[in-house]
């Protein structure tokens, strides 16, 4: 039997699992510049359909010539990029840059060797959507930045 044309049944939404948050997140300082990328967590939700699972989305913002230090994540995550470029290396793969608008997809412990913004003069702007087990590290730095 088709549910076309039928109403959707409406879905209660827990406010204490759904709130969003806003979370400032230091990261280690880069090499190519004085200032460093803020990650802020804008939301946080416990997925029901996947018990122990939670998706995270922060946005992320590049001052000119800034660069994350090398880092992987506990689970996979999927980056937008907003405002700018940005330059991204994978542990195996090539250095690739993407533009406004693009999106590229991090493995699960996979070492991000470079995340850098290229301009002298822009900042650069991603939305990072991740994708982790409850209570885990969304990020974990390995050190210095890839221009160190």
């Amino acid at each position: 039997m088709s549910n076309a044309g039928k109403p959707r049944s409406k879905v209660r939404i827990t406010a204490a699992v759904c709130a969003p948050l806003v979370v400032v997140a230091t990261v280690p300082a880069s090499a190519t510049g004085s200032e460093r990328e803020t990650a802020t967590l804008i939301r946080e939700d416990v997925l029901p359909h996947r018990p122990g699972t939670v998706l995270r989305v922060y946005r992320v913002v590049f001052p000119p010539r800034s660069a994350a230090a090398r880092h992987h994540h506990s689970g996979s995550v999927t980056v937008i990029v907003l405002r700018g470029q940005i330059l991204s290396q994978l542990e195996g793969e090539p250095a690739v840059t993407y533009s406004v608008g693009q999106s590229f997809f991090e493995p699960a412990n996979v070492v991000h060797l470079r995340a850098e913004n290229p301009s002298h003069d822009e900042e650069a702007e991603i939305l990072a959507i991740h994708v982790d087990d409850v209570g885990a590290q969304s990020t974990v730095f390995h050190g210095p930045s890839s221009e160190e």
